[in-house]
């Protein structure tokens, strides 16, 4: 197996547990954890496409540095809305919903 399919194959297997994970999850931690999995698979899958098809190397890192900004932002995003939620709402349980 050479070094390109198993990059992709570790991709697509980060990318399918992730959409698992936030098909799964009821909770929206859970769902944001799916999407930083899922993100990841991206991330990896780009760095390899841009290495191994003879595009200069430092297009793999302009992508891999604006997966990551747009994977922090959407973290950041919701997890201000999740406390948001919990301090509306005016209830002492947790934050998760089991």
């Amino acid at each position: 197996m050479s070094l390109f399919s198993a990059a992709v194959l570790a991709a697509a297997a980060l990318v399918g547990v992730g959409v698992m994970t936030m098909l799964r999850r009821r909770s929206l931690i859970g769902v944001v954890i799916g999407f930083e999995v899922a993100l990841a698979g991206a991330l990896l899958l780009a760095i390899t496409l841009f290495t191994l098809s003879g595009f200069e190397s430092s297009m793999a890192l302009v992508a891999a540095m604006a997966l990551a900004a747009l994977a922090m932002a959407s973290a950041v995003l919701v997890a201000a809305v999740h406390l948001a939620m919990w301090r509306a709402s005016g209830t002492e349980r947790g934050l998760e919903p089991w």
